[in-house]
């Protein structure tokens, strides 16, 4: 913990560093627990919202060395720092100013993820789609150097985003490591990971670190500017003149956290070539972040056009997947009412599958099998209008159809306005 005493002093505000309560006491490795904490001055109280954004700033000012479950709000720290009055303790008091709550509101913003889900201040609210969690998980490295701490917060921060019906997910990721026991990790998810205090966007954080590493190892910042990204790419000089603005304001907003260079033979391991990890890389940065923060990432690093165009694919067929919504996909050239036969050929699969309670009773008419409460029983429904007839279907089948100038549209019941109004051709 002492060790981040010359960052801390370089901020230029007011701070204490100290001991926590186990400071000297031995570690299972043989060494000595150090840990501590660190207070910061700032110029004004923040409310519960922005309380993310001050920690991810402040998490970012000190190195990414803070225990990112100590930085809830649910956490109040202090309490207890010594065992004994003869326990080992440290502290170094440092005087100065006091850093600006706004700027690192600012700088937060740019380092936590999107949220997605109405209501963001609730744990219970899903922050994070389904492709978006594959996504983060498929870049997390799973391998020897995953201990219990990093395997369980991981199942926490699936079961943040996407409750019980994320352990497919979770246990494709813990499959990844030979100590995966799938018993022992479906309990541990059901029963043990719902109230961890570590949720999806500190999960997409940690995989964004994995995508500009990835970026960096194999392609490094360099000078080429991708068409279109001419006004984010930063000189010296624009980088001295910021560091003087936030000397003058006295924010202590450094520049973000420095990428590292990743062991390749690992990488190739884990995705299953170079390709493919530079490809996850775009496809997550795309997918899971904001526009300004995947423009910023492509202009850092010297990313080959092949490998955003593969990323940039793969990330647009998760997001028409997230659109179907596990419904069969329909490829359609022409007017819907051309392709009837494609339709009612992938209605007569999901009914012969019985994915699909449907079928015709008597000589004309359609009945569907609907489910009693809480999947107890089922009644046979007669459908008398064609209009519920097509609410039924939408919800198994969507047809893509493919226009004049190749753009792609999905048309469904419950999408359609919001998708056609933002697909640019449409």
């Amino acid at each position: 913990m002492f060790d981040l005493e010359p960052t801390v002093r370089a901020l230029g505000c007011q701070a204490t560093i100290y001991s926590s309560h186990s400071f000297g006491l031995p570690r299972d490795d043989g060494g000595q627990k150090l840990g501590g904490r660190v207070v910061l001055a700032g110029d004004r109280e923040w409310t519960p919202d922005d309380h993310r954004f001050v920690m991810a700033a402040a998490n970012n000012l000190l190195g990414d060395r803070a225990d990112t479950q100590a930085m809830s709000i649910a956490q109040a720290m202090g309490a207890f720092v010594r065992r004994s009055p003869n326990a080992v303790t440290k502290r170094v008091v440092i005087d100065g100013g006091v850093l600006s709550i706004d700027k690192l509101i600012e700088h937060g913003r740019s380092l936590v993820p999107v949220r997605s889900a109405a209501n963001p201040t609730s744990r219970e609210a899903r922050t994070r789609t389904r492709a978006e969690m594959e996504l983060a998980l498929e870049g997390i490295p799973n391998d020897e150097t995953t201990d219990y701490n990093k395997w369980m917060l991981t199942a926490g921060a699936v079961y943040s985003a996407l409750g019980e019906d994320g352990l497919p997910q979770f246990m494709v990721w813990s499959a990844r490591n030979a100590k995966h026991d799938p018993d022992r990790s479906e309990a541990k998810y059901l029963n043990d990971v719902a109230g961890i205090e570590y949720d999806a966007d500190d999960l997409t954080w940690k995989a964004r670190w994995c995508a500009e590493d990835i970026a960096h190892t194999f392609h490094p910042a360099g000078t080429r500017v991708l068409p279109g990204f001419e006004e984010s790419q930063v000189t010296p000089e624009m980088r001295e003149a910021a560091e003087r603005a936030n000397q003058a304001l006295g924010a202590g907003i450094p520049m973000k956290r420095a990428p590292k260079m990743l062991d390749r033979a690992k990488l190739v391991a884990q995705f299953g070539s170079e390709d493919a990890a530079l490809t996850w890389a775009v496809a997550f940065m795309r997918t899971c972040w904001s526009d300004q923060v995947y423009r910023s990432f492509l202009s850092a690093y010297a990313v080959p056009a092949q490998a955003m165009e593969a990323g940039e694919g793969r990330a647009a067929q998760l997001r028409e997947k997230e659109i179907a919504a596990g419904r069969v996909i329909v490829e359609a050239a022409g007017n819907i009412h051309e392709n009837i036969e494609r339709v009612c050929g992938a209605v007569l699969d999901l009914v012969s599958k019985g994915e699909l309670g449907l079928f015709q009773q008597g000589g004309s008419v359609v009945v569907h099998v609907r489910k009693g409460h809480r999947g107890r029983g089922a009644k046979a429904v007669a459908i008398t209008e064609p209009a519920a007839l097509r609410t039924i279907l939408s919800k198994h089948v969507v047809v893509k159809s493919i226009t004049k100038d190749r753009s792609v549209t999905t048309r469904c019941t419950r999408e359609r306005e919001h998708y056609l109004s933002s697909t640019p051709g449409c």
